[in-house]
């Protein structure tokens, strides 16, 4: 039998030892918008945010992955990212790579609702419906170099009909998510007319549900994943026991006995409660977290930066400052392999050869020139040819067990012969505030140092593939190229210059996204614009509005509003 206790969750919570830091790739510290669409059905857009932190609180000596999924009559830009959801500063702590998307646009047989992510009815599988894009656009973010994401690190949340999908997520792929956290979802297999009545349909049910998902092909990974949700006792919008429902769902899934929780936990001083179900082996693998007074939202905690967004609560628990550690901590999938010791090299004018000690526990190594993969040896040592004379290369090496991989001993090879001239850097990309321009680029394998030029005149050199360049005037276009430095400071030719214009000021005080009629409601709109706005944009179509000392206006640089 499980013993009921009551603790406090402290605000700073001590992870495992496998839990430590870890010297990564640098990301820009900014939402940066993917490119592709990843349809069919396309995604309207995604931003993904690689943290600047050099050295986080990675488990396992890599990046966790989360796709995070916003609610019905939401968009990532509106409603998720820059400080909305607020995953910037846990990211940025636990080295963790978010990535927000905005859900397809209009309706189809089984999106009854526009603006919502596709949860309804059943009938999901691996290949179909939201899904679709969803799972391309997670593998094209693993499979980037210099990121150093763990495939055994993969988890989803969501808000809403983000919760929804976020089970079926979790359900269609459980050998890609190891955790998931859905917030105010809806029972799995719940009709769209339910939500806010009494669940209709069983654990049992849910459970089933969940396994058709996957067509019953995946379910052995249900073994190694962990289960949370989270919710507010004031949520009219999705009855707060559809989450209790897919709790105990889940808890059949996975063969966890839900009658009484081993834990029962005080999150953040009393903001929340937290019940915690343990498996046989003493495990912690389906964490209930109930909201007292919180509506149908998202909790994003008292310090979001962001406030006064729809549907985003920032008076209370802060939820992914509760999940992630609960995620590094509790993930069953993580492989704790310690670093290769003595990696070590002898060189010609265009080889390397590398040896190491082994690892216990390893079945096999992985070994990487830079970012790229070279080689997947079960010996100890590996060589690399076609080398470039005169050339500094780094290596990594891993130990590798369960498709997982451990931590990284490195070691700078220097090839004998002349020093070349290195290549200029390749995607030199940048993003703006309103006085700044943040620049990130592809790192150049045996680089010294890095010189940016503004302009055509030089302004600064970095260590690293990232710059920062302040103190300009905003709404204004600068151009920007990058040259290498090699071990002898010899210069590169310029990189392609790429132009990055500086945002205008901020003039308006508050935002808010919703469809026309509920702008008109709000007295957002008067009726003449409200009439405009649906006439020109449909009066289901979600924008957003802004406002200013002149009233409220749909144009960011506060003109006249205009349809």
């Amino acid at each position: 039998m499980n013993k009921m206790m009551m603790k406090a969750l402290p605000a700073a919570v001590l992870l495992s030892a496998s839990l430590s830091a870890a010297a990564l790739t640098p990301g820009s510290g900014k939402w940066v918008v993917e490119s592709a669409s990843y349809g069919t059905p396309n995604l309207q857009n995604a931003y993904v945010y690689v943290p600047a932190n050099t050295n986080p609180a990675v488990a396992a000596g890599k990046r966790a992955l989360m796709l995070t999924m916003h609610g019905c009559g939401q968009t990532a830009q509106g409603n998720v990212i820059e400080g909305a959801f607020n995953w910037e500063a846990t990211a940025e702590k636990y080295g963790m790579v978010v990535v927000a998307p905005t859900v397809p646009s209009g309706t189809t047989s089984t999106r009854s609702v526009s603006g919502c992510w596709d949860w309804f009815g059943t009938g999901w599988t691996r290949t179909n419906r939201d899904q679709v894009p969803l799972k391309k656009l997670i593998d094209s973010i693993i499979s980037r170099p210099g990121l150093d994401i763990d495939k055994n690190q993969v988890y989803v949340t969501g808000l809403s009909s983000g919760g929804g999908l976020t089970l079926v997520m979790a359900c269609a792929f459980p050998d890609v998510f190891a955790g998931l956290g859905s917030n105010a979802g809806p029972a799995l297999g719940a009709a769209a007319g339910d939500i806010s009545v009494a669940v209709k349909i069983t654990p049992a049910q849910i459970s089933t549900n969940c396994k058709n998902a996957n067509g019953n092909a995946y379910n052995e990974h249900f073994k190694t994943q962990i289960f949370s949700t989270v919710y507010g006792d004031k949520d009219t919008l999705v009855k707060p026991e559809h989450n209790t429902a897919n709790a105990k769902g889940f808890g059949v899934t996975y063969g966890v006995d839900m009658t009484t929780p081993a834990i029962t936990e005080s999150v953040e001083g009393g903001l929340g409660t937290a019940k915690i179900y343990k498996d046989a082996n003493g495990k912690e693998r389906i964490s209930d977290l109930m909201v007292p007074g919180m509506a149908h939202a998202w909790p994003a905690g008292k310090n979001a930066p962001k406030k006064y967004i729809a549907f985003v609560d920032s008076t209370r628990v802060n939820y992914p400052e509760y999940i992630t550690p609960w995620f590094f901590k509790n993930n069953m999938r993580l492989v704790t392999l310690p670093a290769p010791t003595n990696l070590t090299c002898t060189t010609t004018d265009s080889t390397v050869s590398l040896k190491w000690d082994g690892v216990q526990g390893a079945t096999g190594y992985a070994v990487y020139r830079g970012a790229t993969k070279i080689g997947a040896p079960t010996a100890t040592n590996q060589a690399d040819s076609g080398l470039k004379t005169g050339s500094t290369y780094t290596y990594k090496v891993t130990g590798t067990a369960q498709a997982s991989e451990g931590a990284a001993a490195e070691v700078k090879c220097t090839t004998t012969g002349p020093v070349p001239v290195l290549d200029a850097p390749a995607g030199v990309n940048g993003t703006s505030t309103v006085n700044s321009v943040a620049l990130t680029w592809t790192a150049v394998e045996g680089a010294n140092g890095y010189i940016v030029y503004r302009n055509g005149s030089r302004v600064g050199t970095a260590s690293a593939a990232n710059f920062a360049d302040s103190g300009l005037v905003s709404a204004t276009a600068y151009s920007y190229a990058v040259t290498t430095l090699n071990s002898a400071n010899v210069e590169s030719a310029k990189s392609v210059a790429v132009t990055v214009t500086t945002k205008v000021p901020q003039c308006w005080t508050e935002t808010a996204s919703a469809a026309s009629y509920t702008h008109y409601s709000a007295k957002r709109l008067t009726l003449n614009q409200y009439l405009a706005a649906g006439s020109k944009l449909g009066y289901s179509t979600v924008f957003p509005l802004y406002k200013y000392t002149g009233g409220w206006t749909n144009k960011a640089d506060c003109s006249a509003m205009a349809f």
